[in-house]
This record gives C-alpha cells, structure tokens and sequence, in this order.
C-alpha cells in the first residue's frame, strides 16, 4: 500500500511539473554561412551542422512563434510522392511537408560575433503540391522567422513570403522545383554581434483545405560585415579649476582595445600651437569603465586655456579630443570661475567619425531640445530628442545609424539642434 502510494505522488508530481521543450538546439555556425546541401546524400536522415526540424505544435492560419515541441526527423530519399509530416531530403535541399497536428518547421542557427550588417538570401519552391489530388485545393505560405539565442519566442521577418500554385505536382521520383523563388534580406540590427541567432522556416494555412505542399530551401547563404575596432570609446572629458593656479582634468574610457596611452596639451587657440603637459599616461586596455585625472600646476597667470586629450594607440595612430575650456581669475577676484558659453552645438567629435560620434552642447538654460541629421542632398536620415536638459554643457551619442536602424554611407552629414524657438547647426564627415 506504501509502494503505490509513493508511486501516485510521483505520477502526480510529474505531472505538475512545468513542460520542458525535448527539441535539440542546433549549435550555431559562424559566418559566412553557406549551406547548398550538395554533400547531403539523398539517402541519409542526418541533418547538415547547424540545422534540425522541429515540430511547433499544431497547424493554423496564423505562424506559430512558440518554442518547439520536439525534434522531428527527416526522411531520406523523399520526392513529390512522400506525404508524411516530418522534414524531407529532396535530393540536394531540405523541406517539410505539415499536417493538422504537426506544424513542422527547418531552423538552423548562426554565429555573428563581431560582424553586422548580417545578410540573408536563400531559394525556396515547392517539391510536393497536391492541389487537385482528390479534391485538395490547399494554398499555404512559408516565411522565415528569426530569434536571438535559443530561447523565447521568434519573429516574423516581413516580405519573405511565398505561397504555393494551384499546379498538381505529385509523382514518384520527382525531386524538381515548382515556383522556384529568391528571397533575401539584411537581419534586424539585434542580430549584430550576437553568439547565436536562430533561423526558421515556417508555414501557416492560407486557404482550401487537404494535403500541404511540401516547402523546401536551398541556396542559404548567410554574410556579415566585420565591425570595425574602436581603440577608445570616450564618453567624458572635463576640465575644472581648482584654485587660481591648477586645473583639474577627468576623463572616462568606456571601452580600451590596443591603446598605448594618452597626452594632454594646453593652449589659447589650437592643438598645433599647444604645449604638452604630462608624461604619457599609460592605458589600461580594459572593456570596463576607466577614470583617469591629471591636474595641471604649471599655471601662472590667470586667462583663457584650452585643452586637449591626446590619444597613442599601439599601432602609431593618434587621435584628438577637445578642447575643453576653464577661466582662471585672479587671487583678488572672488567669483567662481566660470566658462561664457552660450547655447549652441560646441563639437562634434571624433570628426571624421566611424562609426559614430558624439554631439557635445550647451544651454544657457533649461530647455527641451532635439536633433536632426541631414545627408549632403538635404534628407532627413535620423532624429535624436534626448529627455529635457538642465543649463549647461551636454553631450548625445549617434551611433552613425539612420532612423531604420540602417548604417549611414560615407558622406557630410548636417547636424541641426533645436533649443526653444532658436536653431544650431553643425557638420561631420563619416568616412569608412
């Protein structure tokens, strides 16, 4: 009585246990990617690396986003004649063929670690079509659905969609194309640089009703750019009197890749009429946040001083930021110091920039403010509308993209900040 007691609380504790997913997640292949299937024999049920079929549930009208259900196996030596639900080698491509109960689906999954720009092309056609067959008139469509990781739900890539013909095409032995088509497309900026992304080919019923086409693809190819190395990604840079001889300088590195150190200059118009100021500061190379400061002791009169940060990376290169401006005043004068800067855009640097820049501004006073980025022919490509600012000095970062999240070309680009009623204007080269 004891032992099938134990046993009922087992039965009933599995039971209440969440649903776990049995499905195999593909293991994610880097790019480029191309998989044209001609190593696959017609004969063999194994999957090509980096690909599995999936059984998502149930057929309907609607694509099914969910996690899949479970692994689905592929027939080997499949032609226009096969009519099970499962995942088929059509002799040099993959498709599926779906029922009522079983909405199969092809995934297969990438690695874009470093790249962007991820572009996608593939050929899809029909291998089975049973419109016609015994009073069949089925139509369905398939599309690619994409999701970053191997978790949660998937998304719906818009104008990939193919529908079958009204064709009877279903023979022995018959592995040709019907309605072959090309689609392709560049991958949503989230797939950027990511460890894995998931692709999938999927279907949903159009209209009429029987059997389902069998849905195939070859061809995939799959190509990023790779993303360019950024030595330095400062995010600050300030300088702060701190007595009528000494200047405080502070900056901050989000980000240090092959970097050998920085310099900082002094000056009353520009860095070629600079001095230096410091020893090389050497840099810490980390993708963590860094804090440096030097303060400068070397002052003896008061005035007007500009500064600039240089930056020496390994490989000779060298790169400018600043200037930032400080007053200093006389011992007899008891004000704090301050810097007259009126509203406006100060800088935008780097300047030339690749891939993205930031816009430092000042407010007299607090205001609403935004910005619009113009091409060289007078286009509106990008509106930045940071939260409203407080008085004083700001900075915007752009990312070098456009409103579509598309990267912008080489070119000029007019920069227009818009404070109250007033306009400001700027302009910056991207150069790649």
């Amino acid at each position: 009585m004891k032992r099938l007691l134990f046993l009922l609380i087992l039965i009933i504790s599995a039971a209440l246990l969440p649903a776990q997913s049995l499905a195999t997640q593909p293991t994610p292949q880097p790019l480029p990617y191309f998989q044209d299937f001609v190593t696959l024999i017609w004969g063999s049920g194994i999957y090509p690396e980096g690909m599995q079929g999936w059984r998502i549930g149930g057929m309907s009208d609607a694509y099914n986003l969910s996690e899949p259900v479970s692994n689905r196996p592929m027939e080997a030596g499949a032609d226009a004649s096969t009519t099970r639900a499962n995942l088929q080698n059509y002799k040099g491509k993959i498709g599926f063929i779906c029922s009522d109960i079983a909405d199969i689906s092809l995934v297969f999954a990438i690695q874009t670690t470093g790249q962007r720009n991820i572009s996608l092309s593939y050929d899809i056609m029909t291998i089975r079509n049973p419109y016609g067959y015994l009073g069949s008139n089925r139509i369905n469509e398939a599309t690619m659905l994409y999701r970053v990781g191997n978790s949660g739900p998937f998304t719906m890539l818009d104008g990939l969609e193919y529908v079958n013909n009204s064709i009877l095409k279903t023979s022995a032995g018959d592995t040709s194309p019907q309605k072959l088509e090309s689609r392709s497309i560049v991958l949503p900026a989230e797939c950027e640089n990511q460890p894995e992304v998931q692709l999938r080919l999927a279907s949903r019923y159009v209209s009429g009703s029987g059997g389902s086409p069998g849905f195939t693809i070859d061809n995939i190819v799959v190509t990023g750019e790779e993303m360019p190395t950024v030595p330095v990604i400062l995010s600050s840079f300030t300088a702060t009197a701190l007595s009528t001889a000494a200047v405080r300088l502070d900056w901050c590195t989000q980000s240090e890749t092959g970097v050998l150190g920085f310099y900082l200059l002094r000056g009353k118009h520009d860095p070629a009429s600079a001095e230096l100021i410091s020893a090389l500061i050497p840099a810490t190379n980390s993708s963590q946040t860094q804090n440096y400061s030097h303060t400068d002791s070397s002052l003896t009169e008061p005035g007007l001083y500009h500064y600039w940060l240089q930056i020496l990376d390994l490989d000779g290169s060298q790169a400018w930021h600043g200037p930032v401006s400080v007053i200093l005043q006389s011992a007899s004068d008891s004000q704090t110091p301050q810097i007259p800067l009126q509203t406006g855009i100060t800088s935008v640097f780097p300047n030339p920039f690749n891939p993205d820049a930031f816009i430092e501004y000042h407010l007299e006073k607090a205001s609403p403010v935004s910005f619009s980025i113009y091409d060289k022919r007078g286009r509106l490509i990008r509106r930045l509308e940071p939260a409203p600012q407080n008085a004083g000095s700001h900075r915007l970062y752009w990312d070098g993209l456009d409103g579509s999240g598309s990267p912008c070309p080489t070119g000029i680009y007019h920069i227009r900040m818009d404070a109250g009623s007033q306009k400001y204007f700027a302009r910056a080269a991207l150069i790649k």
